[in-house]
């Protein structure tokens, strides 16, 4: 706990209410990751692991723990959280209710672990969300994209004032909507296999490193967004991000028909820099 409160003594207490919610929201994702033995697990485990009772494990969380820790951090800087069950579901989704200085807001930190992380928009802080008995239990207000944006400008929680996101969107413009991957490198549109390993290249190069993501399933959860916004469709087809369970280590794989199933490890330099190394 020390370490999480040492990351937030740059708050000032004169801020409103929701700039401090915030800041604590994008800030403390950094010291948590999913527990494997609950996200690996079948869905018949799963419910038998919530039937035994969630309970804090170190940093190693699900969502009911994440949401026990955000309730204990706001407490200390007078702000009321509240864990809720927000799903019907067999194993439920619980996250959070705060309040701030005259609004209500709904926040999930578990889906956006990963995209505080690395960098991303938020797509669960101060939303409206789609549970029919949330909306009716509680009067939530929202925020805005843009005025979340201005938020975190002005709590300089964005690297170089962009999120990540807006640098692999312009990315995606040009390596799938332009595809100047093919022409700069001289590759045929009809070589999906070239035109995987040089984006593979620019990814491992360029972006995963990127932000704080540190958990093997955040991890998984970064390369599968890169997947979705850097590679086509056909692209997609062919590869897969895999957490082998025998072996706990993240792999990429190609797996072309008329070709050897191509496997890719992630590891990690003395340095601390990850980077894929194929098997």
């Amino acid at each position: 706990m020390e370490e999480i409160l040492e990351s937030l003594k740059s708050i000032d207490l004169t801020w409103p209410k929701k700039y401090i919610i915030r800041y604590i929201y994008i800030k403390i994702s950094i010291f948590f990751r999913r527990d494997l033995n609950y996200f690996l697990a079948t869905e018949e485990e799963q419910l038998e692991l919530y039937k035994l009772g969630f309970k804090k494990d170190g940093f190693n969380i699900v969502c009911s723990s994440l949401a026990d820790y955000y309730i204990d951090i706001f407490s200390i800087f007078n702000i009321r959280a509240t864990k809720i069950v927000a799903t019907n579901t067999a194993v439920p989704l619980f996250s959070l209710i705060v309040e701030s200085d005259e609004e209500i807001y709904y926040l999930d930190p578990l889906n956006d672990l990963a995209r505080n992380q690395y960098g991303l928009e938020t797509g669960y802080f101060a939303i409206i969300p789609n549970y029919e008995n949330v909306r009716k239990m509680f009067n939530l207000s929202s925020i805005s994209s843009d005025v979340l944006r201005t938020m975190d400008t002005e709590l300089g929680l964005q690297s170089n004032g962009i999120y990540v996101s807006d640098f692999v969107k312009r990315l995606r413009q040009e390596m799938v909507v332009e595809s100047k991957i093919n022409r700069i490198y001289d590759i045929a549109f009809t070589d999906i296999y070239s035109s995987i390993k040089k984006k593979l290249e620019i990814i491992e190069g360029e972006l995963i490193n990127l932000g704080h993501v540190k958990g093997l399933y955040e991890r998984m959860m970064v390369y599968n967004y890169l997947r979705g916004q850097l590679f086509n469709k056909c692209e997609r087809k062919v590869t897969e991000m895999i957490i082998d369970k025998d072996k706990m280590e993240l792999q990429f794989v190609l797996k072309f028909p008329s070709l050897d199933r191509e496997v890719y490890v992630e590891e990690q330099s003395p340095s601390g820099q990850h980077y894929l190394k194929k098997r």
